[in-house]
């Protein structure tokens, strides 16, 4: 679908991108113009439409952009056998490096990750439940349990982080506080209370 668009040199799909990405992180998927994007990227309109199809086809493309970037480039590193809060710690740096690299991409993940128009809810959605499925499951599976109170499930566990994170990154989106390094500081008041929580008493 996206062909036209690969056919172009590097650097004019990435001004391209950045534009874009600009655009739907400041004013949110519905209000985004796309007269405002092209004017940034320097290209007409038709052209536009021509390389994405629609304004959901552009902004669908950037989010799995997006995520295929942070996959590809986050530093490698061993899951198995790892504490818990400090395999979420290197998974927030990872974000946190890529984000200082390429601050529009950041913006605009936070942004988009809980936009909620109909035109592109259940795209994010499954993209974003994919993702999960794919990355998530192998570094849950090589958490060290062993710190964990008596009866609780990893997975259970697991699963409430990831809804306080997700909850707390829309409060703070909703707030206007699109920041990553900021949000993640923020973000360490609430894990040293998670911590206290499902951790046993040393």
């Amino acid at each position: 679908m996206y062909d036209y668009f690969h056919r172009i040199s590097e650097e004019k799909q990435r001004h391209i991108i950045d534009s874009a990405m600009q655009v739907f992180a400041r004013h949110g998927y519905h209000k985004a113009s796309t007269n405002e994007i092209v004017k940034l990227a320097g290209i007409s309109k038709g052209l536009l439409f021509h390389y994405f199809g629609s304004k959901p086809g552009l902004f669908c493309y950037l989010y799995r952009y997006s995520l295929d970037y942070t996959m590809t480039n986050a530093p490698g590193y061993d899951y198995s056998n790892k504490d818990l809060f400090d395999t979420i710690d290197r998974i927030n740096n990872a974000k946190l490096n890529m984000m200082i690299d390429y601050p529009a991409m950041a913006q605009f993940m936070v942004k988009a990750y809980f936009e909620t128009h109909s035109d592109v809810a259940d795209f994010i959605q499954k993209a974003n439940q994919s993702y999960s499925s794919t990355n998530l499951t192998v570094i849950k599976d090589g958490i060290n349990t062993d710190h964990l109170k008596e009866g609780l499930d990893i997975d259970a566990v697991w699963d409430a982080l990831m809804w306080i994170s997700d909850g707390f990154m829309k409060m703070q989106v909703e707030r206007g506080i699109t920041d990553a390094k900021q949000l993640f500081e923020e973000f360490e008041i609430y894990k040293s209370i998670l911590k206290y929580g499902i951790y046993k008493e040393e």
